[in-house]
């Protein structure tokens, strides 16, 4: 070797010795051959001498120009720390290989992590640079922050639409790597985080690799393809297997290939013919995806453009599926229409050319949103209101074609809300069945059940129950059609009994349902039966059963309905009234939580579905003690409620009388007074029946003025209210001995206490007996006594009495409770009166 190759050798060997990442190419062209081959052996020397551990490196210490921090976990392949980047002015993640690691050259591995160091995509992790120092290779990237994909879905199912949410942002993740001729090799769901603001970012490129590259020792056995388990190379068709499991993971919640051991899942690939990829509420569309990205030939999977492809188009789907209740109300009914009425065709000569003309009608007021429309999907009355008219002038000389457009808008107005729009329709198909086809075709016969839910819904409950018991009076129980409508006037019968408390005649009613349950034809309104028989069991006092019952009828629902379905919706809102007696409050948040995304994923806001459920969770919250969501929830169901609701509606009065409650609760009086004195004369003016709402509603006014310490105008507005309840059901009822209450609290206030010591006594035993000692209104109640007694000069029983409320308040309350402020004001006051 002759001195220039000697002095070559030294710069570059000092490089080495360094620390430093050599380019191995470079060094080829820069050296004669015989000093190319002492560097490779003294490269391979420095490697035995160091042993390349990364533990070595700990906070304080500098790896290049980073700046240790800390640790951030362990892996197979070595560390992750947290550094400082000088250059970059910030925090990042460097991860530090062991060089000795699993399939591993570090030179190929520093330079393939650099290749990957040119990708950029917002949910791919930005890696900014990789090196080797001190034998230890290592890259550096953006710190994440979140919680993995593993750990998202393991701490709850995500909907459908949240799932295709993380889909997309992920394949367009892999797609952005693939682009510069990338392979990932190791994704799963514990290699994907999820930032608290929803965005997806795929990290841990350590075994990232060119496409073709050999080293196949990286990955995760249970994502693995079967050509990569079986020795073969990491490959971007590798990689879209892998994105399948994942994806399959996401709805599942487990992988769809699981097995003991690596031997064990070779075996079941090689003896696989299908997969299993099916999840409740998934459309076909996902599930025929997911069997392509998991075929077991390579070759017979697609692309990662065709996978973003497909997935746009599922994003898009609801464009058109859900205008129409995603085809399970429009579409749906029709294809269950369809079912139900095949004994019908065989007596109607155009039945043919009747289906097809009325699915042709669907499909052309599905594809034509109006140009008022907002965003990419309509609502479904929207749809309603044009298909209707619609088919009659395009079914002018058609009844039959005519009424089956008005017997499933009907019944889809009845799901959705208003009753009232549902009914004309309803009454009109079934006047034109019973002239064309006879008062016993099924058609006639489904359609009783559902005039008698619109009776029932609106208040006809008299006629509601004749029109149900005409029903099983024609309905034939050897006919499966029959059968199922029989069920739900069953299931209508036993509402009717539990509106009168009658829980065993309910009961009752609802065995006899499911008696004539008999097969996958009557499987949704069984399970419409069982999710009943959770709420009465529960209100007869059975709570264990009701609990077991709910969730079968539940997990039923999903498995028959899917998520998106009226029945899975009403279901899910038993169980939560079940789970609500038994005192599972987290368990029902976590249910009416279910429920409001559903309904927003499915119908979006201002539809009467959508509004109950956000009503039904804003209680559940309120109970909780979490007042502030619960307001900004009763907010948003207001503003939708003139949207959701007819004109001549209760529930917006409603809606706005728990407003008012709120406001109490969040000691807001002066906003609760303003709208109660509002509302009142909105009840006034309204011709809807709206029960006991006008005294709900003049008793949250009372309290409010109390608390705004206006004692005389509560002290009126309290009697008012005593009056008319008095008047309607009698001195014990519950709002009257609340009202005596609020009385008593006023003339405490305006110095009276021996005429309120007398109201505050029968009141507290009365509400002890209706609703319990331990209620938050009853401890008030005890706590104005406590207050009477301080003014009366009974100072040490009164201290004694309030110390007694606040001890069991602070048992049966949540912290934070609204009662216990208010206790705690009223114990300051005889505080002060009792040293004073």
């Amino acid at each position: 070797m002759n001195a220039a190759g000697r002095d070559a050798l030294e710069t570059w060997s000092a490089r080495l010795a360094d620390g430093e990442a050599i380019d191995w190419e470079a060094a080829r062209a820069a050296l004669p051959a015989e000093a190319f081959g002492r560097l490779r052996q003294l490269a391979e020397l420095a490697g035995v001498m160091r042993h390349c551990d990364p533990s070595d490196v700990g906070p304080g210490d500098r790896w290049g120009h980073l700046e240790i921090r800390g640790r951030l976990g362990r892996g197979s392949f070595g560390l992750v720390m947290l550094a400082f980047d000088p250059i970059l002015q910030r925090e990042v993640a460097l991860k530090l290989r062991r060089a000795d690691g699993p399939a591993s050259d570090p030179e190929a591995w520093i330079h393939e992590a650099r290749q990957l160091a040119r990708v950029r995509h917002p949910n791919v992790l930005a890696v900014h640079g990789a090196d080797i120092r001190d034998g230890v290779p290592g890259l550096w990237a953006d710190r994440v922050e979140g919680t993995t994909l593993r750990d998202h879905v393991r701490g709850g199912a995500p909907t459908f639409a949240e799932a295709l949410r993380i889909a997309r942002q992920l394949a367009a993740a892999v797609a952005a790597v693939h682009g510069h001729g990338l392979v990932h090799g190791d994704l799963k769901p514990g290699n994907v985080m999820i930032e608290p603001g929803g965005r997806v970012v795929l990290m841990d490129f350590g075994s990232a690799r060119r496409e073709g590259g050999r080293r196949s020792g990286a990955g995760s056995p249970a994502v693995m393809s079967p050509e990569r388990l079986a020795g073969g190379p990491a490959s971007q068709a590798d990689d879209i297997h892998a994105l399948g499991v994942v994806f399959a993971f996401l709805v599942r919640g487990r992988y769809p290939f699981e097995a003991d051991s690596v031997e064990d899942l070779r075996a079941l690939h090689a003896g696989r013919s299908d997969v299993d990829v099916d999840a409740p509420g998934t459309p076909r569309g996902w599930r025929m995806l997911l069997r392509d990205m998991l075929a077991r030939e390579p070759d017979s999977r697609p692309n990662i453009d065709s996978v973003v492809d497909r997935l746009e188009r599922l994003h898009t789907a609801p464009a058109r599926r859900r205008r129409t209740l995603a085809v399970g109300s429009i579409f749906g009914l029709l294809l269950a229409g369809l079912a139900i009425a095949l004994t019908a065709y065989t007596r109607v000569r155009d039945a043919e050319s009747e289906t097809s003309a009325v699915n042709e009608l669907l499909r052309d007021v599905l594809a034509a949103p109006r140009a008022t429309e907002l965003g990419r999907e309509a609502r479904v009355v929207d749809v309603l209101e044009r298909a209707v008219p619609e088919a009659e002038r395009r079914f002018e000389n058609r009844p039959l074609a005519l009424a089956r457009v008005r017997a499933l808008a009907g019944r889809t107005w009845l799901s959705l809300g208003p009753p009232s729009a549902a009914e004309p329709l309803l009454r009109a198909a079934l006047a034109t069945y019973t002239e064309r086809l006879g008062p016993s075709h099924p058609r006639s016969i489904g359609l009783l059940d559902a005039i008698a839910r619109v009776e029932h819904a609106t208040g006809r409950r008299h006629e509601a129950e004749a029109t149900w018991n005409r029903l099983l009076e024609m309905a034939d129980a050897g006919v499966a059609t029959d059968r199922y409508e029989m069920i739900y006037a069953h299931v209508g019968k036993a509402g009717l009994r539990m509106a009168e408390n009658r829980t065993d005649a309910a009961l009752a009613e609802l065995d006899r349902a499911l008696a004539l349950h008999v097969d996958a034809r009557t499987a949704r309104a069984a399970q419409s039966a069982r999710s009943l028989k959770a709420l009465v069991l529960s209100r007869g006092g059975r709570l264990d059963e009701a609990a077991e019952v709910g969730a079968a009828a539940l997990e039923e629902s999903l498995r028959v309905n899917g998520r998106r379905h009226v029945n899975t919706l009403v279901a899910r809102d038993r169980l939560i009234q079940v789970r609500l007696g038994r005192g599972e409050m987290a368990e029902a948040e976590t249910l009416a939580r279910d429920n409001l995304a559903d309904t927003l994923d499915w119908l979006g806001e201002g539809e009467r579905r959508t509004v109950m459920a956000q009503v039904a969770l804003s209680n559940v919250l309120a109970d909780r003690g979490q007042v502030d969501e619960s307001l900004a929830l009763l907010e948003a169901a207001s503003a939708g409620a003139p949207r959701a609701f007819p004109p001549d509606s209760a529930e917006p009065l409603v809606i706005d009388s728990n407003r008012a409650a709120r406001y109490l609760e969040l000691d807001r009086p002066r906003e609760a007074v303003e709208l109660a004195t509002a509302l009142a004369a909105r009840i006034e003016a309204s011709t809807a029946p709206v029960g006991p709402l006008p005294w709900t509603n003049g008793l949250n006014r009372a309290e409010g003025l109390y608390w705004l310490e206006r004692h005389d105008e509560a002290l009126d507005a309290a009697l008012r209210i005593h009056a008319d309840v008095l008047a309607a059901h009698g001195e014990n009822h519950p709002l009257a001995r609340i009202a005596d209450s609020y009385r008593a609290a006023a003339l405490n206030r305006l110095g009276r206490p021996e005429e309120a010591a007398p109201l505050l006594d029968g009141a507290h035993a009365a509400l002890a007996a209706a609703i319990g000692g331990d209620h938050p209104q009853t401890l008030l109640v005890e706590a104005w006594q406590a207050e009477a007694m301080a003014l009366s000069g009974r100072h040490d029983e009164a201290v004694a009495l309030m110390e007694s409320v606040l001890e069991r308040a602070r048992a049966a309350l949540v912290p934070g409770h609204y009662r216990l402020r208010d206790l705690d004001r009223i114990a300051m006051r005889i505080q002060a009166a009792a040293s004073g």
